[in-house]
Formats: structure tokens, sequence, C-alpha cells
């Protein structure tokens, strides 16, 4: 029983602490996932699941130099895992104006998904509307 109590105290789909960025940030972020969702022809839910992978990332990894790449990361994770139309490493690359390499994405993809224990399923509101 203390083992699952434990888990769930420590659980990789908690936001462990205040986000290091401001709002604005955040906003462009979002404001960004919406626009590559809307250009690929991606459904819009995806951009919950990239935010949520994207707040739990930078609430336990608060190295703001790796912010836009984080960011990208996390909607190249969420429309590869969720959608059936997918963005390229490359095209992701292009996206970044030259601030990362298609190595540094994946990499920073390895470090998403080791940092979350591989829990890449996280529930979003559009799911409580769908049953």
């Amino acid at each position: 029983w203390e083992a699952l109590v434990d888990r769930e105290r420590n659980s990789t789909y908690l936001i462990q602490s205040q986000l290091p960025s401001n709002r604005k940030q955040r906003m462009k972020v979002v404001q960004q996932y919406y626009e590559i969702v809307d250009h690929y022809g991606i459904d819009r839910s995806v951009v919950g699941i990239a935010i949520n992978y994207f707040d739990r990332f930078v609430s336990n990894y608060s190295d703001e130099r790796h912010y836009l790449l984080a960011a990208m990361t996390c909607i190249y994770l969420a429309a590869k895992i969720h959608s059936k139309i997918k963005i390229s490493a490359e095209t992701m690359v292009s996206m970044g104006n030259g601030y990362f390499t298609r190595s540094d994405l994946l990499g920073m993809e390895m470090c998403i998904f080791n940092s979350f224990d591989w829990y890449m399923n996280p529930p979003i509101p559009v799911d409580f509307l769908t049953v």
C-alpha cells in the first residue's frame, strides 16, 4: 500500500512546482501550438496534450535556456503519438529558426520520455466530453 501511495505522491502526471516562465511566454507557446496544428490540419485536442507535456516538463526542469526546444518537442511528441498526421523532425527544426538541431530535438524527446517514465497519455478535458 505504501508503495502505491508513494508512487502517486511522486507521479509524473503532476506539476511539481510553480512554472518558471511567465504567463506571456506560456501564452505564446499555446498560440504557436494552435498555429502549428491548424496549419498541418492536426486535431486541436493535440494542443491540450502538448501543453500538458510542456507544463509537466518545465515544472520539473526549470532550465529556461531550453524553453523553446522543450516547447517545440512537446508539440512534436503530442502530434507523433496522438495524431494521424505527423510533423517531421526536420519541419520542427525549420520552425525553430536555427535555434536547435535535429539531434537536439531528438535528444529532448528522449529526455521528456525519461522524465515522464514514458507515461505519455495524460487525461485532458476533451476526454471527459467524449465518454
